[in-house]
């Protein structure tokens, strides 16, 4: 399941958290994508809210220990310009 930086970002509350573990698990879902924005131009993730990030993944883990947390990260577009 794919699912908006939203959650990410610690807009959700503890209940939200638990219904998508309870939803996870009543469907039967195994891998849960969360957008977690960009990177930088190093490569390396840029965290801009990293304590909302363990929350959600602690949260998921103790909920719905079935599911694996990862981390959908956008690299970017290049946009080739045709003659």
């Amino acid at each position: 399941m794919w699912l908006h930086y939203s959650w990410y970002f610690g807009q959700r509350s503890d209940a939200d958290l638990k219904q998508l573990a309870q939803r996870l698990k009543e469907n039967q879902i195994r891998y849960a994508y969360f957008w977690v924005r960009y990177i930088k131009a190093d490569g390396t993730l840029r965290y801009h809210y990293p304590q909302a990030a363990h929350h959600l993944v602690t949260t998921l883990h103790r909920e719905a220990p079935g599911v694996k947390i990862i981390a959908w990260v956008y690299v970017g577009n290049t946009r080739v310009q045709v003659a």
